[in-house]
């Protein structure tokens, strides 16, 4: 995206004159007053958020049944004219900035601005890169070259906190390095592992030399401000590397198994290292491994008899090592992942109306979210992609811990129970044990939801707001709203009888919204309301602002 907005600020800028004017033409689209034929202009400045500083050559987009850019002028202001009286949305991009709908990971819109006779010029704030950079060196202060640095940094995905790779560099001839366009958050980074120089000094053998991964600045991530400027530097010491030898057992003839190593470090789940599994003996060998903490896990492929490509198979096993020395003899059992069946039982209360959905049509979603990131989530599908009217299952599910997170695809129909076993799954996680004895989930699909309606009001009602849904079972359930009048509402239809806290937030932010803890200090200031089957309920929340991570 921010490789596209380059290419379009290179292309613009070449025949921007100082003062902007609308490229495209005027729009011809339907004017909210049909006796209006009046043309307005719509003007405003785009500017830093955290200097407050106009941003020169920022490309602005208004967006009114065609997309029509301009740039800034020198004074970082725009204009568009020619416009009929309407309400357009305008966003702002520049390298070296996020905008706000970058920052939101898409869950805003782009802001509303009436086009009239009242218009006044409006003012539109761009979010500046943080950046990291520092200097690499060893204990005699020699510069480490051409070592791989990362950025990560933990986002909320989909209510769920996890840890991404961010930006990645590599130290330059005298150790240093660079990393830009970060967005506001905490980090770490993290420095190797690498090979040592031939020059290493005191070194009478460097081949088993190496650079081990280091993080700055520890355990804990350091938070990073809009527009800051941090600089971490590294002091690593060339210590030996050593190798890692074993066999995989559990393997299937015809299969390809491969190995690799995840360090165990906070925010560090990329593989270090890896190697094929020889299909003959079923051995490996890892050469050089850093010293430290590792989850050695090893897959299993299979080769597609059509078009003789290799496929993930429902191969897995995982073994946890610590590399102070040369290890051997390294076992990883594999076994296979479960397949979970889904059985739907669909209830109801009274007579549908509309089309019968298919067959075909799957009722249900679900999803099983690992509570560590080196086991792969879990998705229900048809058994035969081919059929989707086969049984719905869940595939490769690997021994372990996860939150499951069910939808049923039935506009007018809730997730009533759905136990796995003994397990209620909606009071619950859903733990696999290794060997686990076959069960299925199964699911039973209610016609009888009740609706509520969210409105906003008074000063509330004139600024978009994120609806947060707890239920006090199950997984809480985002909405957003973008409405604003006395006469903004949002409806929610085919939810499951019970008691819930409703979340009126400015803006959920970095928020862990699936997670509890995280919510408590916002759901006794939530309105709370119980829904009885078919019932029909509306709530007034007040918005919390200065929601934190």
């Amino acid at each position: 995206m921010r490789f596209r907005a380059c290419l379009a600020l290179l292309a613009l800028s070449v025949a921007i004159p100082a003062n902007p004017q609308v490229f495209g033409g005027p729009l011809s689209a339907p004017q909210s007053d049909p006796t209006d034929t009046n043309r307005y202009k719509l003007s405003g400045t785009v500017v830093n958020s955290v200097t407050n500083e106009p941003i020169r050559r920022a490309l602005v987009t208004l967006f009114y049944q065609q997309q029509i850019p301009v740039m800034t002028n020198s004074d970082g202001r725009f204009e568009f004219s020619d416009l009929p009286r309407s309400s357009v949305a305008v966003t702002a991009q520049k390298p070296g900035y996020f905008s706000e709908q970058e920052l939101s990971a898409g869950r805003h819109r782009p802001k509303a601005f009436p086009v009239g006779p009242d218009s006044t010029s409006i003012v539109i704030k761009l979010v500046p890169e943080a950046i990291i950079s520092g200097r690499i060196v060893d204990p005699d202060g020699l510069p480490i070259p051409n070592l791989m640095i990362r950025a990560v940094t933990q986002r909320v995905i989909e209510g769920r906190k996890q840890w991404t790779q961010g930006t990645t560099d590599r130290t330059d001839a005298d150790g240093g390095y660079r990393i830009n366009n970060l967005m506001p958050g905490s980090y770490l980074v993290v420095a190797g592992p690498g090979h040592a120089q031939a020059f290493v000094a005191g070194a009478d053998d460097t081949s088993d030399l190496g650079y081990p991964v280091a993080v700055y600045p520890g355990s804990s991530p350091m938070r990073i401000n809009a527009g800051q400027h941090v600089e971490a530097n590294f002091t690593i010491k060339p210590e030996p590397f050593y190798g890692v030898t074993g066999s995989v057992s559990g393997t299937s003839p015809g299969n390809r198994y491969f190995v690799q190593l995840i360090p165990r470090v906070p925010g560090v789940r990329m593989a270090m290292g890896g190697s094929p599994v020889d299909a003959e003996s079923g051995t490996f060998s890892l050469p050089r491994i850093a010293r430290g903490d590792y989850l050695l896990q090893a897959r299993g492929m299979t080769v597609d008899p059509q078009n003789r490509r290799m496929m993930r198979s429902d191969l897995f096993g995982s073994v946890p090592i610590s590399v102070r020395s040369n290890l051997m003899g390294v076992t990883i059992g594999v076994e296979p992942g479960l397949t979970i069946p889904v059985n739907v039982r669909v209830e109801r209360t009274r007579d549908q109306s509309g089309p019968t959905p298919s067959q075909n049509f799957p009722r249900v979603q679900v999803r099983l979210m690992p509570d560590e990131e080196d086991r792969p989530p879990g998705f229900s599908s048809p058994d035969d992609p081919k059929d989707p009217s086969s049984q719905l299952v869940v595939k490769n599910v690997v021994p372990g811990h996860y939150r499951v997170e069910l939808q049923s695809t039935l506009g007018d129909m809730y997730v009533a129970s759905a136990r796995y076993g003994m397990t209620d799954l909606l009071n619950g996680d859903l733990t696999i044990a290794p060997n686990a004895t076959q069960s299925a989930i199964d699911i039973v699909l209610r016609d009888d939801g009740a609706s509520l309606t969210v409105k906003l009001q008074g000063d509330d009602a004139k600024s978009p707001a994120t609806i947060l849904l707890v239920p006090d079972r199950g997984v809480p359930r985002l909405q957003e709203t973008y409405q604003s009048g006395n006469d903004a509402a949002m409806q929610m239809g085919g939810l499951r009888p019970g008691s819930y806290t409703v979340l009126a937030l400015e803006d959920v932010g970095n928020l862990e919204y699936t997670n509890r803890t995280a919510l408590e200090p916002y759901l006794s200031r939530g309105t709370k309301t119980t829904l009885t089957p078919n019932q029909q309920a509306t709530v007034t929340p007040q918005i919390i602002k200065g929601v934190s991570e």
